[in-house]
């Protein structure tokens, strides 16, 4: 980005973020108070991009426990987590740019004109309420995938999340195999229980929900780690394979343990195309792939 563009872009960022901002605070005056917050986080995740990922994927995982043993929720500080990331990254690219070309493949594409068209969307709902819920709803875990592509951290930074990412399955993972063998807490099951009711029940046995709050729940995210995971087995070296391979044998076995069949064929499909990729691009540029796609 040339020096002239990127104070055009700040002023166009700024001034269209200050309208929406505007336009919230209008009908909810109680965001205003966490605008400081998010600038306190923004600091902490650009010091420590790694850990606060590694946060924000242990306490979204897990929030459903923590919520049932302790009675507090822990979804703000994602939100706080994930805002403050946004804020930082935002705030370097405009002022700093980036050191390399920005590529943007068309999956993070999509994914990316998804989420600016529901976030624009706020201010055409009936109400900013319903617009910034349903915003949080559909795409606001979704930005963080776009965040990751535009960033522009070091690919140091990059494989140091992409390990973050394994240890995180590995810890949600062993937790929710560790609740097959024990089984789920009381605490857990009425919390469960209340949100979901008989979703997790099948012939009158409340099924594996591990730190979340459904079945179904459990079986999106083993389902969605347990691919990467593999790829990790196949193309690291050292401790971190080991860490990778013992987080995909416990995503399948907690997979299988949900009853939800439509996460099996999605299991299949995603190891499937693990498979092809790393055979298409030979052992060495398929490590570096893997490595790289954090």
């Amino acid at each position: 980005m040339s020096n002239s563009a990127r104070p055009l872009l700040l002023i166009g960022a700024v001034g269209l973020l200050a309208l929406i901002v505007a336009a919230v605070l209008q009908q909810q005056p109680v965001i205003a108070i966490a605008i400081p917050a998010v600038l306190i986080f923004s600091v902490l995740c650009a010091r420590w991009p790694v850990a606060a990922l590694f946060a924000m994927l242990l306490l979204a995982s897990g929030n459903s426990s923590v919520q049932a043993f302790t009675g507090v929720s822990g979804a703000p500080v994602v939100d706080l987590l994930i805002a403050g990331m946004w804020a930082g990254v935002l705030l370097s690219l405009a002022i700093d740019g980036r050191d390399r070309p920005l590529w943007i493949w068309l999956g993070v594409g999509l994914i990316a004109a998804y989420v600016v068209v529901t976030f624009l969307e706020i201010l055409t709902a009936s109400s900013i309420s319903l617009g910034l819920r349903s915003f949080h709803t559909s795409a606001w875990f979704l930005a963080v995938v776009v965040l990751l592509a535009v960033a522009g951290w070091r690919l140091k930074t990059y494989e140091r999340i992409a390990n973050a990412y394994v240890g995180a399955t590995l810890v949600i993972s062993a937790y929710a195999v560790f609740r097959l063998i024990v089984g789920a807490a009381p605490e857990e099951a009425a919390f469960a229980g209340g949100l979901t009711g008989f979703y997790n029940v099948i012939d009158g046995e409340l099924l594996l929900i591990g730190s979340f709050s459904s079945r179904h729940q459990l079986a999106f995210w083993v389902t969605c780690s347990a691919p990467f995971c593999f790829a990790a087995a196949l193309a690291w070296q050292g401790a971190w394979r080991a860490v990778a391979a013992t987080a995909t044998v416990l995503c399948v076995i907690a997979m299988f343990a949900t009853g939800v069949r439509a996460a099996v064929p999605a299991l299949v499909v995603g190891a499937l195309i693990v498979i092809a990729l790393l055979a298409l691009s030979g052992s060495r540029r398929g490590a570096g792939f893997a490595r790289s796609s954090g």
